[in-house]
């Protein structure tokens, strides 16, 4: 049985761009955040920080990467695997190489 494919969004930018905001409003929004179990990356904190209990479902699971080299294939399958994860959204550091994210991703994504 194939894998089914799994969607990435990815957010990146300046530090203080306004992509934790952006996030957050969308994932309140009950049109988009309809019940996907949804991996959200965090690959930059800025002064924002999500609030989950503003999101409309309960199923957004957070997972923050202090450094570049945190972002693995293993991690991410690890993490997929253990939130049962539909959708990955990635807050991505405007610093870091995009390769190391589309390295990273999972076959199925």
């Amino acid at each position: 049985m194939k894998n089914k494919q799994i969607p990435v969004y990815v957010f990146t930018g300046f530090l203080e761009g306004g992509k934790t905001k952006f996030i957050q409003e969308t994932l309140e929004d009950a049109r988009f955040n309809s019940g996907e179990r949804t991996l959200l990356l965090v690959c930059e904190e800025g002064i924002e920080e999500y609030d989950k209990s503003r999101f409309a479902k309960k199923n957004v699971h957070i997972e923050v990467l202090e450094q570049e080299s945190a972002l693995t294939e293993k991690a991410l399958s690890a993490w997929m695997k253990q939130y049962k994860t539909q959708r990955i959204i990635v807050e991505y550091n405007g610093m870091w190489q995009l390769n190391t994210l589309y390295n990273s991703l999972p076959q199925n994504c």
